[in-house]
């Protein structure tokens, strides 16, 4: 399905898939915002079909996948040994390892001598690892670009 032909209408649907209520989408679209006229414009076919596009569309573009997470770390590594980086490429190879659970830490750091499960308190998804995974990247990746940045500004 293509955008809607009614301005508003595809508005509406754009702010519901965002996340917004029915009333705030229907102001934001340009209407006056009320609550019944939200609801009805909301049960409508066409902009329900919408909404679940625009969301569909969203969730494909923002899911991590372990997959993809190794990549970006192996990028990562491959990076760092290149700009002369062990101590990144180390930590980007032990990332790798965590992910795939081939590491298990106990809480001093060490390795433990049998694979022990954590506490279900401390026990994480591997969507959240996922995540993690991925926000320690962004960072790393802008360090390394920053730091890459400063190199060629020195050039002689």
């Amino acid at each position: 399905m293509t955008a809607l032909s009614n301005h508003k209408h595809e508005l509406f649907a754009q702010e519901l898939a965002r996340g917004a209520s029915k009333v705030e989408a229907h102001r934001l679209a340009g209407y006056a915002g009320s609550r019944s006229a939200a609801c009805r414009l909301s049960a409508n076919v066409n902009i329900k079909s919408r909404v679940a596009e625009l969301q569909a569309v969203e969730a494909i573009s923002t899911v991590v996948t372990i997959e993809r997470l190794t990549i970006e770390l192996e990028e990562a590594r491959r990076l760092a040994i290149l700009r002369g980086n062990a101590s990144a490429a180390v930590l980007a190879i032990m990332a790798k390892a965590k992910l795939h659970g081939l590491i298990s830490r106990d809480q001093s750091g060490s390795m433990p001598e049998q694979i022990v499960e954590p506490p279900q308190e401390l026990q994480r998804s591997p969507r959240e690892i996922a995540r993690l995974i991925a926000f320690a990247l962004a960072i790393g990746r802008r360090q390394l670009l920053a730091n890459a940045e400063e190199e060629v500004v020195r050039i002689p």
